[in-house]
């Protein structure tokens, strides 16, 4: 009978103390969130060969804690990107530019990873179009 106790007492104690662990890291999750003010895929429909097209994606800081943007890359060298490097604090906003240099003929669809500390993380943006020769 003790041992029956004993052991209805150990796994009692270990299903709790596992319970306590996934509290605890279910708390540990990021505080900064992203709020996109408009859709992640920015059409920039017909743009002249040899021209640069540029797009502003910008988002809000909806969380707790400042959002860090840590890394922001296009899917290829024709894609340049810039973006707010300061930490931005709850509520505030802050954006990330794309410029696509058009050199190749046709549509194209070139996607942009954005790292930071929120709690959806990476994010990929879209900019996307169809490139033709000037008159």
């Amino acid at each position: 009978m003790m041992k029956r106790f004993f052991l209805i007492s150990m796994f009692s104690f270990l299903a709790l103390a596992l319970h306590a662990q996934e509290l605890a890291l279910a708390n540990k999750a990021p505080a900064a969130e992203i709020n996109w003010l408009e859709s992640r895929t920015f059409d920039f429909g017909k743009i002249v060969k040899d021209q640069a097209a540029e797009h502003v994606f910008q988002f809000t800081n909806k969380g707790t804690e400042p959002l860090i943007i840590s890394s922001v890359k296009g899917s290829c060298g024709c894609t340049v990107t810039a973006f707010t490097k300061e930490p931005i604090p709850p509520g505030q906003t802050g954006e990330i530019k794309a410029t696509y240099n058009a050199k190749s003929l046709g549509l194209f669809q070139k996607g942009i990873t954005v790292i930071s500390n929120a709690k959806e993380s990476p994010v990929m943006l879209y900019v996307k179009g169809e490139v033709v020769e000037g008159k």
